[in-house]
């Protein structure tokens, strides 16, 4: 690359890292907050709707915006969502009660679902397939490094200035970010005669609500079998009946059918939930097994996780140029499935007995497993489909790897608190240890089906 070019891109680069940055730091920096946060506004009862308003906005915001954005304009509506989430965060920061708190989080989390989806197609519209690879692994990294930094500067900021701050951070960042690709990003909005699919905006909301509603509630304040749970099941299954209907009818749809019958995407949707819910097995579990049954401090069980976290952003960029250079993919997915379920295997015979160091050394190996996935779905779907849907088809993976997230937390979570089955006299811990090894090989399936291909240069 010139040094023109360099010069050229370097703001932008820096403006859509520090807009990811703000986005997956606003999940991890909040939990350490929480404790503060309610007995200052009141509503344990509400504990968990802070962080569920905030997935099931972004997660429903992510596919509506990459279909605007690719009928709009790819800035402009990139731009309007830093514009919310900032807009959210204020408000969050000024919250006097937590019904407030909740709704302000679902407006930042909106601005949020815009901000994850556009990142990545703004990287596909600035760099050809052949670079794409490179660029997707060290914008990726932006996730490892919120989950290494947000949980200790949530902390931080909540015990020394007051819980509103870990809000109020994002402002100078967002702004920063807004400035820099305002000014920078070359616009790229065209005026497109096909409508929008409000129709299938509408519907598409209405199956993922009452989705990601039920798996935050089953296995914790529901049962699965209960007949909340399986009526929004039964809801959601109608409502993507008529989605599927109106999708074959309208010239835009949000998900054209090519996405499912095309076995490069389809696949490269599949690995990216089955990467993502491998992942929040280890984040959430592995701090379980070291506090509860290593009787770890907090602090010990979060300095485990930092070795995890470090891998995975050096795995997401070497492979990210090692895509780019050798225009293959399928098997840097394998190894790193390979690798989730030898580390999960690993976890799940861990024991009272277990040193330090074999803890670090299978975190790691778990990091780099899971950071190695994550080029991988956005590449392959990307250079799968023409210029005019790279916003939709990597909304897609985003939207894919947002319900693996929800999908893995409240699976694991029934998993652990479930009975021992007659004979199988081991710890729910390692209950979910083991099925995270059924999760690896679905993604070893699943990226075995890929395809490398030449990526075009230019």
């Amino acid at each position: 690359m010139s040094q023109t070019r360099i010069k050229r891109l370097s703001p932008i680069f820096a403006g859509l890292m520090a807009s990811l940055l703000i986005y997956a730091m606003d999940s991890t920096i909040f939990s350490t907050a929480m404790k503060n946060i309610v007995s200052d506004l009141g509503g344990k009862a509400y504990y968990a709707w802070p962080f569920t308003s905030y997935l099931l906005c972004s997660t429903i915001a992510i596919p509506i915006s990459g279909t605007i954005s690719d009928l709009r304009g790819h800035k402009p509506v990139f731009l309007c969502g830093i514009a919310l989430f900032l807009a959210g965060s204020s408000l969050c920061g000024l919250s006097g009660n937590m019904p407030e708190l909740i709704l302000f989080r679902a407006l930042q989390g909106t601005g949020g679902g815009v901000i994850v989806a556009g990142v990545f197609t703004i990287i596909a519209d600035l760099f050809p397939p052949a670079e794409r690879g490179k660029y997707t692994g060290i914008v990726s990294s932006m996730y490892g490094l919120a989950n290494l930094i947000g949980p200790v500067t949530g902390g931080f900021l909540s015990d020394r200035f007051g819980w509103r701050w870990i809000f109020y951070l994002n402002l100078p960042i967002g702004v920063f970010a807004f400035i820099a690709l305002f000014f920078t990003l070359p616009d790229d909005r065209q005026i497109i005669k096909q409508k929008t699919d409000l129709s299938g905006m509408i519907v598409l909301a209405l199956i993922l609500f009452p989705v990601l509603t039920s798996l935050s509630l089953a296995g914790t304040v529901l049962p699965w079998n209960s007949p909340w749970i399986v009526g929004m099941a039964v809801f959601a299954f109608l409502m993507l009946l008529i989605f599927i209907l109106l999708q074959h009818r309208v010239k835009s749809p949000i998900f054209p059918s090519e996405y499912f019958t095309d076995r490069r995407i389809n696949m490269a949707l599949a690995l990216s939930f089955f990467n993502q819910m491998s992942l929040i097995g280890a984040v959430v579990y592995l701090p379980y097994f070291e506090q509860n049954i290593l009787k770890m401090s907090a602090t010990g069980s979060g300095l485990v996780l930092a070795p995890m976290m470090v891998s995975l952003v050096l795995a997401a960029n070497i492979v990210g140029r090692l895509i780019s250079r050798t225009n293959q993919y399928r098997i840097w997915s394998l190894i790193g499935f390979c690798l989730i379920g030898f580390s999960m295997w690993r976890f799940s015979v861990m024991d009272k007995s277990t040193g330090y160091s074999v803890l670090i050394l299978n975190a790691v190996l778990m990091g780099w497993g899971v950071g190695m996935n994550m080029p991988v779905g956005n590449v392959n779907a990307q250079n799968s489909v023409s210029k005019c849907r790279i916003g939709s088809v990597t909304s897609a993976v985003t939207l894919f790897r947002n319900i693996g997230t929800a999908t893995g937390s409240a699976f694991f979570g029934t998993v652990l608190t479930a009975r021992n089955v007659i004979g199988w006299e081991i710890s729910g811990v390692s209950r979910v240890f083991q099925v995270g090894i059924a999760v690896a090989l679905l993604g070893i399936l699943s990226s075995s089906f890929l395809r490398d291909a030449k990526l075009p240069e230019s």
